[in-house]
Parts: structure tokens; C-alpha cells; sequence
């Protein structure tokens, strides 16, 4: 299991849940992140809440296992409710990422935080062209209707 947790201890604290639309919602007690794939080959994330491992654990499966069924993928990622990731997430992430690194077209992130997007344009010097850090919710809206074009709005997390 993802992240070193049991089956039995991630259930007792992690919700998974499918949506009418076929969306996942992943929710713990204080995060909660929505994985939905609007078209194949086309992954959004919105994130909610303060980082709990157990459930981005859970969102790196659920993740991992929509890049493995679509082959390639180009991910959106809304973090502007997002309050932070957890050290532990960070040390999963590193592995993940180079697992899945060749499966990721590309990767358009906003976040809600000034700092934040300046050290994720940082990095994006150093990702080769693949990660497009995104000033405004309106500039990853036109991004994703360009690779999903039946999409009207961001998708959010439910409350």
C-alpha cells in the first residue's frame, strides 16, 4: 500500500469516494482532493485543506492509476485552498514523481499563495518546459479547455 499504511488504518481515516460524475473525492480529517479525468489523457486535481499524508497517499493511487490507464497524461492541479503538504508527502512525492515522470506530458498548477507559485516557477526551470505555473484561475481555466474542451468551469472540491 502507498505510503507504508495499512489497508485497514488508511480506511478508518481516509474516505474515498466516486462521484455521480465519476470524479474520485479523496477526504481525511482536515484535506480533501478531488481527482477527476474530464477527457482521456486529461487529469484535474483541486485540493482543499491542510496536508494529511494518508490522504495524498491516497491521491497518488488514485493519480498513478489514471496516468496507467490513459498511458500519457497532461495534469491540472488547483491548490488555492490548499494549505500546505506534509513532510512525510514530500518524501513519498520525490519517488512517485520519477515513477511517473515520462507519463506526464505536462503539469498547469495554481496555487494561492505568491510564495508559493515562485518557488514552483523555480522549478519549473529546471523541469524542461513540462511545468506551467498559472498567475490566475481564469489562465488554467483557457489551459484545460484547450486539452478538454467540454469543460466549462474549474472543477472544485465539494463541500
Amino acid at each position: 500500500m502507498a505510503g507504508g499504511s495499512s489497508f485497514r488504518e488508511r480506511m478508518s481515516l481516509v474516505n474515498e469516494e466516486m462521484l455521480a460524475d465519476g470524479s474520485v473525492l479523496v477526504s481525511g480529517r482536515r484535506a480533501r482532493v478531488l481527482v477527476t479525468a474530464p477527457r482521456a489523457g486529461v487529469i484535474f486535481l483541486a485540493s482543499s485543506g491542510g496536508g494529511e499524508t494518508l490522504v495524498d497517499s491516497a491521491v497518488m493511487d488514485a493519480l498513478g492509476a489514471e496516468i496507467d490507464k490513459a498511458g500519457r497524461v497532461e495534469l491540472f492541479v488547483d491548490m488555492r485552498d490548499a494549505k500546505g503538504m506534509a513532510f512525510e508527502t514530500r518524501k513519498k512525492a520525490m519517488p512517485w514523481a520519477k515513477q511517473y515522470k515520462s507519463k506526464i506530458e505536462c503539469a498547469h498548477i495554481l496555487t494561492g499563495s505568491k510564495l508559493a507559485e515562485l518557488a514552483l516557477r523555480v522549478v519549473a526551470v529546471f523541469a524542461g518546459g513540462r511545468l506551467h505555473i498559472h498567475g490566475s484561475a481564469a489562465a488554467l481555466l483557457a489551459e484545460l479547455r484547450r486539452a478538454a474542451p467540454s469543460v466549462d468551469t474549474l472543477p472544485s472540491v465539494p463541500r
